[in-house]
């Protein structure tokens, strides 16, 4: 299919999808104190229609694709497709919003109940998968433009390491703890299985493409291409978008088919050390499956330098490709390859120890041993990943001289190893032994953590069977969920803030990173806490920071109150990932990331009126300008609420005062039309004057601050204090923004506020509620 095709279908879905998410918004504004879940499946509808809407106009802007871009576009396309039989899915399952107005409730209670059933709860994961996919295809698409900048490489590589990082750690399919286990599936489970089977599918391909686009883009270097060579690469696209690319058919002929086609010895030589590096850098950006067919190809080029140029290689120097591309294939994230990956160490392992005694490595006998013994804990199986740490550990002890922090690394992973397996009294020995005998750093031991008490592993075990934990069960660990609860015995401890109980917990513990129902780690629940001995003690041991819950909300969303919020929002934002070296902003992505809604931390501080929190985001580089999913900023909505410490807090740190929101509304208007007291109205008006709102830029609907005023109470006192501004003050940018009806001079601009014409009136009430609601209704969340 070709790129506008593409581009219609899309834009084409996203219509569909626009109707749904119209008729559910309409229901639940009509709907007074609609339930969670819809408001939940309402949110999920709109983020979904904002994708497809932003993905459609992305391709219909770059209708000429480059070379590398066309699958991953046709990619695209079908999820798309797949969106729109998921929509059709709700659409044949769901009860009508429109039929029978009169039977609101009973609407409502079969839409709730709709809601609830598995098929839909299925179909919601998907949607809610599919549309990440989208959000992370509006990066993809972008890479394409990066070819033709003049962006340095590292800047290139920097936003492509970025973008794979998010891959990764956006869990595209997630799975619900509440389904049941393989053995007990019944056939709609089966039915179950199999959609899940065809999303997962799906978003392979795309993420395959994705890849590809990815790898093409960092490999090329603009520091190297000249802008002539690029312009001719990109007129390898069609001028029109349209694919006319002829059929052709195939051709076998060679009249030299005993013909050796090998380079001679300096090209080959050449293209295999250049081969190396682009190895190298692919891994650098994340790009691991493409990475591994260039090691492939790197290793067969070096096999054609020793055995066609006589160029010497070495064992070991094979074994070192080899096993970097071992593991380069475990970090793929694709079973086949893991499983190749783990075949290739095992056979490296196994022609390491079967050397004379005199020829073994013991360097790569023991990190073989090692790296085998991590993939086997990963796949929980735990007696081989306890063999071999063990092996790695007591062959690195033996090392002259020993390399100690080989060997604490080894330990360390044992340790996790035997816990795990809930081998507790082995684990402490070795804990005993990196204490005495490696001279750890500092960090490396949690002060937190009280010296062994032999009691203390019955205390937790207790605690747990009080609370309703099977401690007998094979599969018990103080970190994962019951299946039945959708809780662990961790997540209950810090849920409880039970301090003491949680230190004891926590030194049983393998993994920080085990959700439970909500799919929250224990750090994000423990930011919802707002405890901040809690969330100190998760971050010391490396619990991840980058981490969302089903709603999308990372731990600055989740640790939001007046009480001891900002506490904990200053450790979250110490341990938070730093930007990469080439990155353009020093600010950590965590800052301004934004949940399902659309809301960053900084929009829920103003929200909950937490003024030190707000305060603190915006020091940390918070953006004050993002957006929700209504196209409020932060400032708009404190305007609406007629919170001045807000209004002013936002506006000393650059807040754009004319940043219009919901139906072209400003936040002068918004505030002039709030059901706010007349004293903090005012104020209000003032600090947005003073700092250059101007009264003069029209909404939707043509109406300005001064239409506004003669509709409002005390509507004299704001016209007063708007006819005061001098308009030589206001910013090139905010008269850019105003009506090109707008006044040349402060005669004309002070005139305005008598000369407001009716033509506004006959479609807007004059009752100022009225209206806002009026508004909210067609904007879709722009009043109060």
């Amino acid at each position: 299919m070709d790129p506008l095709s593409i581009a219609a279908n899309v834009v084409g879905i996203a219509v569909v999808c626009g109707k749904l998410s119209q008729s559910v918004g309409q229901f639940v504004i009509d709907t007074k104190g609609a339930p969670d879940i819809v408001s939940e499946f309402y949110e999920t509808i709109r983020n979904l229609h904002s994708a497809l809407s932003q993905v459609g106009q992305v391709l219909q802007s770059r209708p000429r694709q480059l070379p590398f871009e066309k699958e991953h576009h046709r990619k695209i396309g079908q999820i798309a497709k797949s969106c729109k039989k998921a929509l059709d899915k709700l659409d044949g399952q769901l009860p009508s919003l429109r039929d029978k107005p009169t039977s609101i409730d009973k609407v409502r209670m079969n839409l709730s109940m709709s809601l609830k059933s598995n098929s839909i709860k299925q179909t919601i994961i998907h949607i809610n998968s599919y549309t990440q996919v989208l959000q992370l295809s509006l990066v993809t698409l972008s890479l394409g433009s990066l070819w033709g900048t003049q962006s340095s490489q590292d800047q290139i590589q920097a936003e492509i390491r970025s973008l794979t990082d998010k891959i990764r750690s956006s869990n595209l399919l997630l799975q619900r703890p509440d389904l049941p286990p393989p053995g007990q599936l019944t056939e709609m489970d089966d039915h179950v299985a199999d959609a899940n089977m065809a999303v997962t599918r799906d978003i392979q391909a795309w993420r395959a493409t994705a890849d590809d686009v990815a790898a093409a883009v960092s490999l090329h270097n603009p520091d190297q291409m000249s802008l002539d060579a690029r312009s001719e690469i990109h007129n390898l696209a069609s001028d029109s978008g349209v694919d006319i690319s002829p059929e052709i058919e195939e051709d076998d002929f060679d009249p030299e088919p005993g013909y050796a086609d090998c380079p001679s010895r300096e090209i080959l030589q050449y293209q295999f050390e250049h081969n190396q590096m682009m190895v190298s850098q692919l891994v650098k950006c994340g790009i691991f499956l493409k990475a591994s067919s260039y090691q492939r190809k790197g290793i067969e080029w070096r096999k054609q330098l020793a055995e066609v140029h006589n160029v010497a290689l070495t064992p070991d120097e094979s074994a070192d490709m080899k096993e970097f591309l071992a593991e380069i294939l475990m970090n793929t994230d694709i079973p086949d390859l893991i499983i190749e990956g783990k075949e290739m160490l095992r056979m490296l392992l196994k022609e390491e120890v079967t050397k004379p005694t005199e020829q073994i490595d013991e360097h790569r006998r023991c990190r073989l041993y090692h790296k085998l013994g991590k993939l086997y804990m990963e796949q929980g199986r735990l007696e081989q990943a306890r063999r071999d740490l063990s092996r790695a550990f007591e062959g690195r002890r033996r090392i002259d001289p020993m390399p100690k922090d080989l060997v604490r690394e080894s330990a360390e992973l044992l340790v996790k190893a035997l816990q795990l397996d809930q081998a507790f009294d082995e684990a402490r020995g070795y804990m005993e032994y990196i204490g005495r005998e490696l001279n750890p750093e500092p960090a490396s031991i949690d002060p937190t953590i009280p010296p062994s008490v032999d009691n203390e592993l019955s205390s937790a075990f207790a605690w747990c069977q009080e609370r309703g934990f099977d401690v007998d069960s094979e599969d018990f660990c103080f970190e994962v969920c019951d299946s039945m609860r959708g809780t662990s015995p961790l997540h209950l401890v810090i849920q409880e803030e039970n301090l003491e109980m949680f230190r004891l917990v926590i030194d049983h513990v393998v993994s920080l990173e085990h959700r439970d129902s909500d799919f929250a780690t224990p750090l994000l629940l423990a930011c919802s806490t707002r405890n901040r001995e809690t969330v100190g003690m998760l971050l010391q041991r490396k619990a991840k920071v980058d981490v969302r819950d089903l709603k999308g909300m990372s731990p600055l969303h989740r640790c939001q109150s007046t009480k001891g919020g900002v506490q904990v929002a200053k450790l979250v934002v110490e341990y938070a990932p730093c930007p990469p070296p080439a990155s353009v902003s020093a600010v950590p992505e965590i800052i301004n990331q934004t949940d399902n809604s659309g809301k960053a931390a900084l929009i829920m501080a103003c929200e909950k009126e937490n003024v030190e929190m707000a305060t603190f985001l915006m020091e940390q580089g918070a953006k004050p300008d993002l957006t929700e999913k209504y196209g409020k900023t932060a400032l708009y909505m404190a305007c609406q609420r007629g919170d001045e410490r807000i209004v002013k807090c936002l506006l000393e740190n650059r807040a754009g005062p004319n940043v219009q929101g919901p139906g072209q509304c400003t936040p002068l208007v918004a505030v002039i039309e709030a059901a706010i007291s007349i004293t903090a109205k005012l104020s209000i008006i003032e600090m947005l004057l003073a700092h250059g709102a101007d009264p003069r830029v029209a909404d939707a609907d043509g109406q300005n601050a001064f239409v506004a005023a003669k509709k409002a109470g005390f509507g004299s006192e704001i016209t007063r204090r708007l006819q005061r501004v001098d308009p030589r003050r206001l910013s090139t940018t905010s008269a850019a923004t105003a009506s090109s009806r707008a006044p040349s001079n402060a005669e004309s601009f002070r005139s305005q506020a008598e000369s407001v014409t009716s033509q506004s009136s006959g479609r807007v009430s004059d009752n100022n509620s009225g209206r806002i609601r009026l508004r909210w209704k067609k904007d879709e969340g722009r009043g109060g």
